[in-house]
């Protein structure tokens, strides 16, 4: 028997089950319809009362990590919360812009403005982090996803649950979930117009709108971008998108939400494979489509159910004009893929203390390029159990079936004691796994590169344990997490396998451990310092058989560096507020590329790379209406680094424009 269902089944059916966690935000947006329980003036679930409990704190509510909605500092997983104002205050109009200030992540971008990027959390491989959108999945399948499309815009709050998280989501939540939510519109009408200018020839318009009434909501949002890049030829990169999200409440404990994105995006690639911009005929464009019907139903005082329907749908290609020089004939490559999700989740309160959360869901990924499917189903279960006021606990199990590989158990185990009413400890463990992607089951077979049909799922067994300190008044705190992933099963391509054999084989394995530590303090009201740092250990501990490539036993992974740092200020007045960053990236082993095809094992030195953002009121005509003066800029010190050996980075970025709000 699997052990995992040993872990975890035990617990559950003695009911140990609550999670507790931490935020440094202190608002309480209410944008997704999920169960909150009633408790008891002892912190019990209760089907009787409902009694109000006075927190010193109000704690920011988290969606993600249960799947309910629940106070962060009841979690015993590593969560971050960042709302709308705090992207705004950074001045970040994409996601990587967010998440290269979060501790434990690593943003790799390669070239310029528009190149693909890839995030590294915890020592993971890239693909290993789940990311969604109003709860559906918009990774490609097997977890590949470039993060360089995707913007801000429309976005209310982003939460973060570092570490696995296969119970509740399945496939591709291997280290880190990343869960987008889009801005529901409430009470009132709200707009705001953008528009800004500036290095490389970049300009930016954007725009929103939101409102509803008790009843109903809505929020729609739009935004062009272009820019001609940095590099001397071929450089240039835009894109458009457009948002919108419905609710509507008929009646009372009824929610319906419908959202739709759309995203298109135009790249010029000039750059061959060690980085140098060679190509001035290499072009890339991608369009990205997801709705999402969410139907939430309050059946008793007891009992929730709700039902999700989601689908993603990709397409990209990679093009080439021939010139006669580099390139001697045409050559376009076309790929789309899908994905169509269904979920239906049952929250039940048992008894005085227990909340459980029973579900299936149901996924169909698709290569319409190769006419390949797949589909998934997916059974969880987990309880909430609160001990009392101080201690909660956690536990779930998770089963997937899938039709092209064998059957996976999850499970994960949590627990938060709170010390004091502004300190608290936590612990958690867990397993994750990622489903191989089409390429690797299907290959390249017009290159000679052949697929594995029988490729196991990537794993890891994680686990993490951690202090959070949150003090009264001004906003004062500090959480330190020490972190370990053991991963195995992972996926190596090579070309030392004997002729006709699989390119792609389970061979290696490989481990991460660290340190993660943040830290603020607001000095003045309106005046904010803060930092984090983060120590990352990586070891290839097993590369099977092919002593090659990327993965070299006794070595680091690549493109993990081993310290990371950001120092960064924030003020926030009448007319003028802004934040500055001071991000810190350690050296890091990567993989040189040669014109002659060859590559070498190198170490690309460590980098400081100082953003700014400012915001400067001029005047208000209204108590919602002001027109304001923008100022961004990245690397301010014009420093030179390479995130991907070969591939230089921007130089000095700074944009500046106007925004109207109603």
């Amino acid at each position: 028997m699997n052990p995992w269902i040993v872990v975890c089944l035990v617990p559950l059916l003695v009911g140990a089950g609550s999670l507790t966690g931490w935020s440094r935000s202190h608002t309480r947006p209410h944008s997704e319809p999920s169960t909150q329980a009633p408790t008891n003036k002892n912190g019990e679930l209760s089907e009787k009362e409902d009694v109000e409990v006075v927190e010193p704190l109000d704690f920011e509510v988290t969606v993600t990590a249960t799947r309910n909605a629940v106070p962060v500092d009841e979690i015993g997983f590593s969560i971050q919360v960042i709302d709308r104002e705090e992207i705004q205050a950074q001045g970040a109009y994409t996601l990587a812009q967010v998440l290269e200030r979060v501790p434990g992540f690593n943003v790799v971008r390669s070239g310029s403005f528009g190149g693909p990027t890839s995030v590294f959390v915890r020592g993971g491989e890239s693909d290993f982090n789940l990311v969604m959108v109003d709860g559906v999945q918009i990774n490609q399948p097997g977890g590949s996803l470039d993060f360089s499309n995707l913007s801000t815009t429309n976005v209310e709050r982003i939460e973060i649950v570092r570490g696995p998280g296969s119970v509740l989501y399945g496939s591709e939540a291997v280290t880190s979930i990343i869960h987008i939510i889009t801005v529901q519109g409430r009470n009132g009408h709200e707009a705001e117009l953008q528009g800004e200018g500036g290095t490389f020839d970049s300009y930016r318009a954007s725009g929103w709108i939101s409102g509803g009434t008790e009843i109903w909501g809505y929020s729609l949002s739009g935004l062009y971008s272009e820019t001609n890049g940095f590099l001397p030829v071929n450089s240039g990169y835009e894109q458009s998108e457009l948002s919108s999200r419905f609710d509507f409440q008929p009646w009372a404990g009824t929610a319906v939400t419908a959202t739709v994105r759309h995203r298109d995006s135009a790249q010029q690639f000039p750059t061959d494979s060690t980085g140098a911009a060679v190509d001035p005929n290499d072009f890339r464009s991608g369009q990205d489509t997801l709705y999402t019907v969410r139907f939430n139903q309050m059946v008793t005082s007891n009992y929730t159910a709700s039902i999700q329907y989601g689908h993603h749908r990709r397409n990209s290609s990679d093009f080439t004009i021939a010139d006669g020089v580099r390139d001697f004939f045409d050559f376009t490559l076309r790929r789309e893929d899908s994905r169509s999700y269904l979920d239906w989740q049952n929250d039940v309160v048992v008894g005085s203390r227990h909340l459980m959360t029973l579900g299936l869901s149901y996924d169909r990924e698709q290569s319409i390029s190769n006419s390949r499917e797949r589909r998934s189903i997916g059974f969880y279960a987990q309880d909430r159990f609160s001990v009392n006021r101080k201690l909660s606990l956690s536990t779930g199990l998770r089963y997937d079936q899938n039709d092209s590989f064998r059957d996976f158990v999850s499970g994960n185990l949590a627990a938060s004691f709170k010390l004091h009413p502004y300190a608290r400890l936590r612990a958690s463990v867990g397993n994750g796994f990622r489903s191989p992607s089409f390429d690797e089951i299907l290959g390249f077979p017009s290159f000679d590169i052949l697929g594995n049909q029988d490729l196991s799922p990537e794993r890891n067994v994680g686990m993490d344990a951690g202090i959070d300190l949150l003090f009264p008044g001004r906003p004062n705190g500090l959480s330190a997490t020490l972190f370990l992933n053991q991963f195995s099963d992972l996926i190596e391509f090579t070309f030392a396998v004997p002729l006709g054999s699989p390119n792609y084989l389970n061979i290696e394995k490989a481990r991460s451990k660290g340190l993660e530590l943040e830290v603020f303090r607001e000095i003045r009201p309106g005046f904010k310092l803060g930092g984090g740092y983060t120590f990352t250990n990586t070891k290839v501990t097993d590369a099977g058989s092919t002593q090659e490539g990327n993965f070299i036993e006794g070595e680091s992974l690549l493109r993990r560096p081993r310290h990371w740092g950001l120092v960064y200020g924030s003020w926030s007045g009448r007319r003028l507020s802004g934040q500055i960053d001071f991000k810190l990236k350690g050296e890091r082993a990567d993989r040189q590329f040669f014109p002659d095809f060859s590559s070498s094992r190198v170490k690309l030195p460590g980098y400081l790379k100082v953003d700014f953002g400012l915001r400067f009121s001029m005047f208000n005509w209204r108590a919602d209406g002001e027109v304001a003066f923008t100022l961004r800029g990245e690397n301010l010190l014009n420093k030179g680094y390479e995130e991907i050996a070969g591939f230089a980075s921007p130089g000095r970025r700074v944009m500046a424009g106007l925004m109207v709000g109603f």
